[in-house]
């Protein structure tokens, strides 16, 4: 399976990086759709704050152990770093 044929047209090279691993983790241990969905719910979850059913959740954090807190990571350096540039622009 080529995992790249599954990019979404419209995903960021970011949400693409980080579905593209969570896809890559899993691609052997779950069908094909399921896979899929879980990929684009593990991206609403970890990047837009979206949430699911339980189940769905906890099956979503398992699969995606560690690229969550790489997520978590990111946004708080993206955070710094903005407020890091605004403090120096009213400065």
């Amino acid at each position: 399976m080529d995992v790249d044929s599954l990019r979404d047209e419209f995903e960021s090279n970011t949400e693409w990086r980080l579905r593209r691993q969570f896809l890559e983790t899993n691609i052997d241990s779950l069908p094909l759709d399921r896979l899929i969905c879980l990929s684009r719910c593990f991206i609403n979850m970890a990047v837009y704050g979206c949430s699911y059913p339980r189940q769905v959740m906890l099956e979503i954090q398992e699969r995606g152990r560690g690229l969550v807190e790489e997520v978590e990571a990111g946004k708080k350096a993206q955070a710094k770093q903005e407020f890091s540039q605004s403090f120096v622009k009213r400065s």
